[in-house]
């Protein structure tokens, strides 16, 4: 980690930046580009044919972020859409990105080299060769509707994220309890909606999911943002709030009137997630508790962050952002369920702001969802097909951080599962990478196609397989 690439640049009197992946560019007033032959080692990305772009606009360096206008090709016979460029650096685990956008006319792609090309939206993809079989990625959310047609909880908040920021996609809609026949045939034990696949990459856990998305989707005219540097810390801590804490009470809230609860199947159904035996007594008794979490938490959003009479958490007037999402998607699920909230305790008069928030929050991602336009919805067998024709979505090479308490080593067969709920259900796979952030590990579809599943450390637990991968 942390080595500098060869390669050069003709980059005027800027400071020059050396890249993995054999290139290096300035970050003030960089016109052209030279990416050579890169070694494959590392987290970078190898360069196969050499190429050299002028750029349209100069380098802007934002914070760690470095973004430069520049060409890639690739061997491999698929698109190279944009993506990060890690920096090498003179200590190892610091890195800045520079964002590879590439933004080139047809005719210089093609007098440099380039056989084929194609324009989507605002992205050009570029291939060696003849036109490969192979499509760009797609963006495929497996995902969980209940009732009539409406998005439950943790699969709204992806949704909604999606939609604001107009990022098109594919969904696969699941049934609300087991057996998920179109997971288990993905090569994936996970039994939590949503699941994200671009490619044949598959992420768990929608806290990893929306990483992903803003690190594949940067801000752009197409694609607005719904964060800054200055919003990220109360995103998290929303984050932390909502998922660790608030959902359990929140899910405790669940009115006893809803026919899926008296769904025998559906019952021990939550007993297989929960880990915990159902009775109603204890039903009773978590409920009461949670009103008083909720009821808490509802003075907070009131008091702390909409009494000063702003129209969106961060205090922007443009539109809901990503603290909104974090903040609102607990609130905005109970309520929507009638008789979630006892209406003597949670009412629009004690908490007239908070309603208000919601229903904007609810108008403006409709109005987004409108304008993006109605998701495709796919059988289980097409999701497949659209996995196994995008192959891995990351081009790094992952590898396995040495400091690792864990004392897991690369190539090891292990287990990932959740430690909150659903952790009798574990994925098992050839260890790809590990870092303080992530895990991947090599699985394989019911019909052998690889896959690479991908969940976070925070909420995971990793384990060698005790059998050493038997059932692999």
């Amino acid at each position: 980690m942390g080595e500098k690439g060869g390669g050069g640049a003709d980059s005027g009197d800027g400071e020059a930046l050396g890249l993995r992946g054999g290139v290096e560019v300035s970050n003030r007033t960089c016109r052209r580009v030279k990416a050579t032959k890169a070694s494959t080692t590392g987290q970078g990305r190898a360069t196969r044919y050499r190429v050299q772009a002028k750029l349209s606009n100069p380098i802007e360096v934002m914070g760690d972020r470095i973004f430069v206008c520049c060409i890639a090709l690739t061997g491999h016979q698929t698109p190279v859409p944009a993506f990060w460029f890690p920096v090498g650096t003179a200590h190892p685990g610091r890195h800045a990105a520079v964002l590879a956008l590439v933004q080139y006319s047809v005719r210089k792609m093609k007098r440099k080299g380039a056989s084929w090309v194609q324009e989507s939206e605002s992205r050009l993809f570029v291939w060696k060769g003849s036109r490969p079989a192979r499509r760009r990625y797609e963006t495929l959310i497996l995902a969980l509707r209940a009732g009539a047609g409406t998005i439950v909880s943790l699969t709204g908040r992806i949704v909604w994220y999606l939609n604001l920021r107009q990022i098109p996609y594919t969904q696969c809609i699941q049934p609300p309890t087991l057996p998920r026949p179109d997971l288990k045939s993905l090569g994936t034990s996970y039994r939590r909606i949503p699941l994200l696949s671009i490619g044949s990459s598959i992420y768990l856990d929608t806290r990893l999911i929306l990483h992903v998305l803003s690190t594949l989707f940067p801000p752009s005219p197409s694609h607005p943002p719904l964060s800054s540097p200055q919003t990220q810390g109360l995103e998290k801590l929303f984050q932390i709030w909502s998922v660790d804490s608030g959902f359990k009470s929140a899910a405790a809230l669940l009115p006893a009137s809803l026919p899926l609860l008296k769904d025998e199947k559906f019952r021990k159904d939550r007993e297989d997630f929960t880990g915990t035996k159902w009775s109603e007594g204890g039903v009773e008794r978590g409920r009461r508790e949670a009103v008083v979490e909720m009821r808490n938490a509802f003075e907070m959003l009131e008091r702390d962050f909409l009494g000063d009479g702003r129209v969106w958490i961060a205090g922007e007037d443009e539109g809901p952002t990503l603290m909104d999402i974090e903040a609102v998607w607990l609130v905005h699920w109970l309520v929507g369920l009638p008789g979630a909230l006892p209406a003597e305790v949670f009412s629009k008069t004690e908490f007239p702001m908070v309603f208000a928030w919601v229903e904007r929050f609810d108008k403006a991602t409709r109005e987004a969802a409108k304008k993006l336009g109605k998701p495709k919805t796919v059988k289980g067998a097409e999701a497949r097909e659209i996995m196994k024709k995008g192959g891995w979505m990351e081009e790094m090479e992952w590898v396995v951080q040495e400091r690792d308490p864990s004392g897991l080593r690369k190539g090891m067969v292990v287990e990932v599962w959740p430690t909150d709920s659903g952790f009798n259900h574990k994925d098992r796979g050839v260890l790809v990478g590990l870092d303080w952030k992530e895990v991947v590990i090599e699985s394989r579809m019911e019909d052998g196609n690889p896959v690479r599943i991908h969940a976070p450390r925070h909420g995971f637990r990793i384990r060698e397989a005790k059998d050493g991968g038997a059932k692999l």
